[in-house]
């Protein structure tokens, strides 16, 4: 939105083109790649020449639930989670606050967890808002359970995790028709996607005025959000791995090892006989520092469903194995070094025979 103000719209369309083009270079380095809604994996899969799978998310259903909530007024709260930032569109609620006000509702708030460069105008620009900044955990989804309409007007969002986590929370969602986001909300069954800005506005009071609709798509996103488990997501990326990797085998699922990665680092291990000592020591250290950020993760996974948990071990395991070959190939190659440089040395002591 910025770049448009201050390039125009020739501008932001250059900037846009030249930045997809440098995104789709990146991308065509991949073997296949996975993105997170059907309009995406039809654009990678079209200008990369390469497979594209969808791959969505799951949801914590246990965390995010209804039974977290406590509110017990009739007060209609509308709730957002996400960073209060220009592409999260979220100056909109200014305009959304005036359609209620102008309909003749007061009995309304507005819930915004979250922070960024916008937080300052919002609470200056709206008058029925509470901002209570970053939240986690159990409060954060004792907030999401005490909402009763969650509104996310970004136009950037490829998939929209937040809107999961509502819907599990028993919140439906009203949504733009731009972005990932859309994918998720069944029109008029567990939110609605409103066309544009008037659309969004009429899509919150029709929920606002009509009380059992409301009720109705709370339980039709609570619905919706128990399909979503992580489990099947993970069963098709491997999946598609294993259909379209030949270093990868069809038993790489969560709790197997990937036998084949160590195999590969040990097997270019030798190149480090070409490389500078110091690269290989560096390249060990930066993956010991995966391996302590993996492990740092682990310590803290007591709300990570089981299968990702599962997949940050395997995922350890496999930067130690990783770990090891690198330096068992820095050895390897510095006891090569030695023995040239104590072979050249005995040369050089070797006393000549002299001429008769």
């Amino acid at each position: 939105m910025r770049l448009l103000g201050v390039c125009g719209g020739k501008g932001a369309a250059w900037a846009e083109k030249k930045s997809l083009a440098v995104v789709l270079w990146f991308y065509r380095k991949a073997w296949i790649s996975f993105a997170p809604n059907t309009e995406l994996v039809e654009l990678l899969a079209s200008r990369t020449g390469r497979p594209c799978y969808l791959m969505q998310r799951g949801i914590d259903s246990t965390l995010f639930s209804p039974q977290r909530r406590t509110r017990q007024d009739e007060t209609f709260v509308l709730g957002y989670v996400g960073r209060l930032s220009p592409e999260k569109n979220v100056r909109q609620f200014a305009a959304l606050e005036r359609t209620l006000l102008e309909a003749g509702a007061t009995d309304f708030r507005f819930a915004i967890v979250g922070d960024g460069s916008e937080r300052g105008w919002l609470a200056k620009n709206l008058s029925h808002a509470d901002l209570p900044g970053v939240q986690r955990g159990a409060e954060l989804a004792r907030l999401y359970a005490n909402m009763d309409v969650f509104v996310f007007p970004s136009e950037t969002d490829t998939f929209g995790n937040v809107v999961l986590e509502a819907q599990a929370s028993g919140v439906p969602a009203v949504v733009t028709d731009r972005g990932g986001p859309k994918f998720l909300v069944d029109h008029g069954v567990n939110g609605f996607v409103g066309a544009d800005a008037a659309g969004f506005g009429e899509a919150v009071l029709r929920l606002y005025r009509d009380r059992p609709l409301l009720t109705a798509l709370k339980e039709g996103a609570r619905t919706a959000a128990l399909n979503r488990r992580w489990e099947p997501v993970f069963e098709a990326m491997y999946d598609r791995y294993a259909e379209n990797h030949k270093t990868v085998t069809p038993d790489l699922r969560v709790g197997h090892r990937a036998r084949t990665v160590p195999a590969v680092v040990a097997s270019r291990s030798g190149c480090a006989r070409r490389r500078p000592n110091m690269k290989v020591k560096k390249t060990v250290k930066h993956v010991e520092k995966a391996q302590g950020l993996l492990t740092a993760v682990l310590e803290k996974s007591d709300h990570l469903p089981r299968q990702v948990t599962e997949l940050l071990r395997a995922a350890t395991s496999t930067i130690e194995q990783a770990a090891t070959a690198l330096a068992e190939g820095d050895h390897s190659r510095t006891d090569d070094s030695n023995r040239r440089g104590a072979k050249k040395a005995a040369r050089t002591r070797r006393p000549r025979s002299k001429a008769t």
